[in-house]
């Protein structure tokens, strides 16, 4: 069967092709039950597969299902069509890297722009045991924004069987030669190294115009990858910073023992190098933004343990922070102005499992008896609209429609996160890897760039915020100037203020693969793990009287779910069933419901749905968005 084009996959009918390999043809297809567009890659379609291999695409499949992260395209989907295996993905009509690459040298900031979610994905994915093996432009997806999108995880290690090897017809196996590492190409066992490599030729290619290594056939690639040193990227690009030709040579190291340790390692260099700095003081030159940015360099990665083994604490000492984490010379005595007063604890051991199962309350359909309302205060989400993310108000106390209060904004970026103060009067935002923004609570306000951090959290007064820096660590900032207050080397996500202001809850890497949920003092700077084990658990929210948490997880099956837990990690107990996910939990201003986003009743892809309400008394719920499924699913807010 060479051409589906008209035929239906079981409910997805076949519009157009939109790309064609030499293992796989992708095309747009129409969601016959959810009523929407997605790509469907039909692997191999000149040839069945045998009983084994089907049954281990199936495996991998449900693998790469359970793969959330921000910039990697979801597979939505899988099946088998009279022997021809295939997996449903997001559909993004933005084209492809390789659509964007002209032949000529791409501006060194914009590639690094467009890497650095890339290296983000990758480092999630190499966290869940998974290897890319195929990165290239084509492999690359760009969102109407402008965002890239990884997509075809996995899919060269569901190929890579002894039926398929021989169809490759390059014999060096599943993969692209010009974008494959010396060790991959030759059969090698391989690693994340191989995806650094990969990675490292992407941006090679955008930064000189040209591929690393040029031949008529695949072998010959990979015998030039094998013999000939790496030509010098400044031969093509004389302006070429420094640090971004030594990133390459780094990355492209034909021995992967010489390559960058992980993922992380590669991108802290790449923001590190002078990319975060040089795009604030662009920004500070052309007067749109009054804060201080501080540098964060010297941090080699797997030097913390969960949730964070060493914390730094400084205060007040912002035009030293580009220092921070050097090495103290012997002579520098601690506390001594410019630098940072170190303190070690003990690492903390994961328990095995400190959630017990209970019988969730929420069901879309759940009816009984209230006993407090949930019209209480205002309610803050983010909707998808044919521009892209806007920020939507709704004052659950007063009633009344929807009010816009951010429309989306290209020169900015995508929004995430929004969050209200406790008073209900200002909301923080960010854009990915970018800037937190800050706006009122009101319809049509313009925002404006507050700090160099991500995932913002309101103190209880409103004076600060609690964020996410560029490289992954926690720290405090000013909620009116956005001057770094202090700083501390928690390497965490979507941190929240506790309502005493002396703690935070946040998500980090675990063991195993798994997210965790961290409780940090801010006094002892000691940190406590409250949640984990070889699951997801993700984006904690503080009750109100500051006794309970509520968050995330996969605990009971792939679908993330809401779940409760005493502020010391006990008493944990579901709250959504496991029909649909449901995720990024908010506590109502009286502590007696919470809301969140779940696919209970629609939604238009990945990560979207509608948000919900129950009750935790009564387990009474109501739907409060009708939006078609278009909420997105990067945490609510409800407050005053």
């Amino acid at each position: 069967m060479s051409n589906l084009i008209g035929q239906s996959l079981g409910r997805y009918h076949i519009l157009e092709q939109l790309g064609e390999g030499g293992m796989a043809t992708v095309y747009k297809a129409f969601d016959t039950r959810l009523e929407r567009h997605v790509a469907v890659k039909v692997i191999l379609p000149q040839r069945r597969f045998s009983e084994k291999f089907l049954k281990r695409f199936e495996r991998e499949a449900k693998a790469l299902a359970k793969l959330s992260h921000p910039n990697i395209v979801k597979v939505l989907d899988f099946g088998e069509h009279e022997g021809l295996p295939y997996l449903v993905m997001e559909y993004l009509p933005g084209g492809t890297l390789k659509e964007k690459l002209t032949s000529q040298p791409m501006p060194w900031q914009e590639a690094a722009r467009l890497i650095l979610p890339i290296a983000s994905a990758l480092e999630y994915a190499h966290q869940q045991k998974i290897v890319h093996r195929d990165i290239k432009p084509s492999n690359i997806l760009l969102t109407q924004s402008g965002e890239p999108m990884l997509s075809d995880f996995g899919v060269a290690k569901i190929l890579e069987t002894e039926e398929t090897i021989d169809l490759t017809g390059s014999g060096v196996g599943i993969g692209t030669p010009e974008y494959m590492a010396p060790e991959q190409g030759m059969g090698h066992t391989i690693d994340p190294r191989a995806d650094i490599y990969a990675l490292g030729v992407v941006l090679y290619e955008m930064v000189t115009g040209r591929k690393p290594y040029r031949a008529d056939t695949p072998m010959a690639v990979m015998l030039k990858k094998a013999t000939e040193p790496l030509p010098r990227p400044r031969q093509f690009v004389p302006s070429l910073p420094d640090f971004i030709e030594g990133l390459l040579i780094k990355a492209l190291a034909r021995n992967p023992e010489n390559r960058y340790t992980d993922m992380r390692a590669f991108a802290l260099a790449l923001e590190g190098g002078g990319y975060a700095g040089r795009a604030t003081a662009s920004k500070l030159e052309s007067g749109k933004r009054g804060y201080l940015h501080a540098k964060y360099i010297g941090i080699a990665a797997g030097t913390l343990a969960l949730c964070g083994v060493l914390t730094i604490s400084v205060v007040g000492l912002v035009k030293y922070l580009p220092n921070l984490f050097a090495k103290q010379s012997p002579e520098a005595t601690p506390g001594s102005p410019g630098q940072a007063v170190v303190t070690e604890t003990e690492p903390i051991n994961l328990p095995t499992s400190s959630l017990p199962t209970t019988e969730p309350v929420f069901s879309p359909s759940t009816t009984p008896e209230v006993t407090s309302t949930w019209q209480q205060g205002k309610l803050i989400y983010i909707q998808k609209v044919p521009e892209g993310h806007a920020i939507y108000l709704l004052d659950l106390k007063n009633g009344g429609d929807p009010q816009l209060i951010l429309s989306p904004d290209s020169s900015l970026g995508t929004y995430q996160g929004p969050v209200l103060s406790q008073d209900g009067t200002r909301i923080a935002l960010y854009v990915y890897k970018k800037y937190t923004l800050t706006t009122d609570a009101t319809p049509y306000s313009s925002s404006r760039i507050l700090a160099d951090c991500t995932e913002p959290s309101w103190s209880w007064d409103g004076s600060q915020i609690l964020c996410r820096a560029l490289d992954g660590f926690l720290e405090i900032v000013d909620a009116q100037t956005g001057q770094l207050i202090e700083q501390f080397s928690l390497y965490g996500v979507i941190p929240a203020w506790s309502p005493g202001g002396g703690e935070a809850v946040y998500a980090s890497s675990g063991n195993d693969s798994s997210t965790v949920i961290c409780r940090f003092d801010f006094d002892s700077q000691t940190t406590v793990v409250l949640a984990g084990d070889k699951f997801e658990n993700y984006a904690p929210s503080w009750s109100p009287d500051g006794e309970w948490i509520a968050y995330q997880s996969a605990e009971t099956g792939g679908m993330s779910q809401i779940w409760i837990m005493d502020r010391d990690g006990r008493d944990g107990r579901q709250i959504t069933d496991a029909g649909n996910w449901s995720r990024g939990p908010a506590w109502s201003p009286d502590g007696q419901w919470l809301a969140f986003v779940s696919e209970a009743n629609g939604s238009i892809g990945a990560d979207y749905g509608e948000v919900f309400v129950v009750s935790l008394n009564s387990g009474e719920s109501y739907q409060v968005t009708h939006t078609g499924g278009n909420v997105y699913d990067w945490r609510v807010s409800w407050s005053k």
